[in-house]
């Protein structure tokens, strides 16, 4: 991953970018190491609250809302379960896309 940004980023041949990445890699692991410590613990926070925040959202209107809660309104919603699983699944999904490029951008400034 490393080699290919530097590709990106200096326009490189692949051979040099990835010898040009580890040198960096070795010479400032420490760095390494507490960039992808404190990007871990955003990364797992960013994947709970996007995720949660929208679960809760969705079955929050799926109870209270009268046009999902209404047993005579046509859009009803007689059990609230797999429609909150599919918002979780979506809503992960969502978190995921964001949290990988805040990832590869974090990446990409060390």
């Amino acid at each position: 991953k490393h080699a290919y940004m530097d590709v990106a980023l200096h326009s490189e041949a692949l051979c040099v970018a990835a010898a040009r990445s580890k040198e960096a890699l070795v010479s400032q692991a420490h760095a390494v190491v507490t960039l992808n410590g404190a990007q871990w613990i955003f990364m797992m926070t960013g994947y709970g609250a996007i995720t949660s925040v929208g679960a809760i959202s969705v079955a929050l209107a799926v109870r209270e809302l009268s046009a999902y809660s209404w047993r005579a309104s046509a859009l009803y919603i007689s059990d609230p379960v797999p429609v909150v699983v599919c918002a979780v699944l979506v809503c992960f999904w969502i978190s995921s896309t964001f949290m990988d490029v805040f990832d590869m951008v974090g990446d990409t400034i060390l």
